[in-house]
């Protein structure tokens, strides 16, 4: 007990001293669209860039040249046999570090010229920022080292489109609490402590209610078919009497499937009726939406094959749903992406993570119009245990650590710049990643929220 209190006190202390609700990481501050033009005429020619980070590159045209290799932070030219010279032009978003002023090196072969632009492009009209010429002969210094001005590539801010600039910020919503919940050993350990029973009128305007004070936008509702159709009824009942909270279905295709002889398998038929019984429980006004087109939250992509998921989206008819997936590849065309836990990674893990899906939903697509931009949506968690539901060799647990993880995942959420931001969750009691008020946990998590989203929806649009 002395060491667990010993424990306690300094995780308290480090919570104290760490700024509630603080900015995202500012490296979305420091990331800088640049066009690299590279002329050439010796046989090779090789450009790095120090300091910086190359987040997202492109070549847009490459002439008289037989092969450009990429590296970790730069390019390999290699002249075409018997042309004069080669021209290649570069287009990269590149993250400066914090401090470290950016620099380009440029060596190459013992023949010809070279010679680097940088431009930078985040705004309309390029800007110059380093131009460098290389025409020494000896091998021992065919090296040239020049430095790029951070004022001058950061002098534009980077905008970067949106899918949809709303910033909202929704939670998972689960439709089996019933009123003797309380009660049940896998609703372990935390318990609730305030309004949870789904089945009840009451709770369930109480909990609109608190999700509303605490900022979100909305629930995304687990969704099976009819199994829990009239709980999920009372959802949107009470959601229509409060105008702006929105629901969509988080679809579990995984629970969508037929059982035969042979085992079970996914059946589009059933899913996409499943989801079209849903849409027309749903009045217009309660509806999320983007461009018009119902937001539909797919789980349990990873088990689907490219043509199941076609005919899925096949038997839907005239609903075209924006459907925002976790499984990104182009064969499922989804429109936008995430990913429902964050829990089973470090702080550090989920910060690579989602600076990643910056890059491949918003970034890359800025530099290349054949690449789809999608919605990024991050999602946050205070923690996870499901050891009241699970059998021991499947248990997993994440600890809160009085608040830490839930700011933690709300930053380096932010700092990827989503369009949205997703909670795990609002009463998933089983897995213990709700937000709502618990009798251990208290109003803790459901404050940190209400903080979040403040910065959230004061976020540039």
């Amino acid at each position: 007990m002395k060491r667990f209190a010993l424990v306690s006190t300094v995780v308290a202390v480090l919570l104290a001293l760490a700024p509630s609700g603080q900015s995202a990481s500012a490296s979305t501050d420091l990331l800088t669209r640049l066009q690299i033009r590279v002329t050439t005429s010796s046989d090779w020619t090789s450009v790095t860039l120090d300091h910086v980070d190359l987040r997202v590159r492109r070549t847009v045209s490459a002439t008289s040249t037989q092969t450009v290799w990429e590296n970790a932070n730069g390019w390999t030219v290699v002249r075409a046999a018997g042309a004069p010279a080669s021209t290649v032009v570069l287009d990269v978003i590149a993250e400066l570090g914090p401090a470290d002023t950016p620099r380009v090196v440029v060596t190459k072969g013992r023949e010809g010229a070279s010679t680097v632009d940088v431009l930078t492009t985040s705004a309309a009209e390029p800007r110059s920022v380093l131009r460098l010429e290389l025409a020494t002969h000896d091998p021992y210094r065919n090296v040239a080292t020049g430095e790029m001005p951070r004022e001058a590539m950061l002098a534009d801010p980077l905008v970067v489109p949106e899918v949809d600039d709303r910033n909202l910020a929704l939670a998972f919503y689960y439709p089996w609490f019933r009123a003797d919940a309380a009660s049940y050993p896998a609703v372990y350990p935390d318990k609730p402590g305030s309004w949870y029973a789904t089945d009840d009128r009451d709770h369930v305007r109480g909990m609109v209610a608190e999700a509303a004070g605490a900022g979100l936008d909305g629930f995304v509702v687990s969704w099976e078919g009819d199994r829990h159709g009239g709980v999920v009824d009372r959802l949107i009942d009470e959601v229509a009497l409060r105008p702006g909270f929105t629901v969509a279905p988080l679809l579990e295709l995984r629970a969508l499937r037929t059982k035969t002889l042979l085992g079970d398998h996914f059946d589009p038929a059933t899913a996409a009726a499943a989801l079209l019984d849903f849409e027309r429980r749903v009045p217009a006004s309660s509806r999320l939406q983007v461009g018009g087109r119902p937001v539909v939250v797919a789980f349990g992509m990873w088990d689907l094959q490219p043509g199941e998921w076609a005919a899925f989206l096949a038997r839907l008819g005239d609903l075209r749903p924006f459907i925002i997936g976790d499984r990104d590849e182009p064969a499922f065309a989804i429109d936008g992406r995430y990913q429902y836990d964050p829990n089973d990674r470090s702080i550090d893990q989920l910060d690579h993570d989602y600076q990643r899906a910056l890059d491949r939903s918003r970034l890359q697509p800025a530099l290349d119009p054949t690449q789809r931009r999608l919605l990024w949506a991050a999602t946050v968690s205070p923690g996870f245990n499901n050891a009241g539901s699970t059998l021991l060799l499947n248990r997993r647990f994440t600890d809160r650590a009085g608040g830490w993880r839930y700011d933690q995942t709300w930053r380096v959420a932010l700092a990827s710049q989503p369009e949205w931001v997703f909670v795990t969750s609002w009463n998933e009691w089983y897995e213990q990643t709700h937000i709502s008020p618990g009798r251990t946990t208290g109003r803790a998590a459901l404050d940190q929220t209400a903080r979040w989203t403040a910065q959230l929806h004061a976020s540039p649009r």
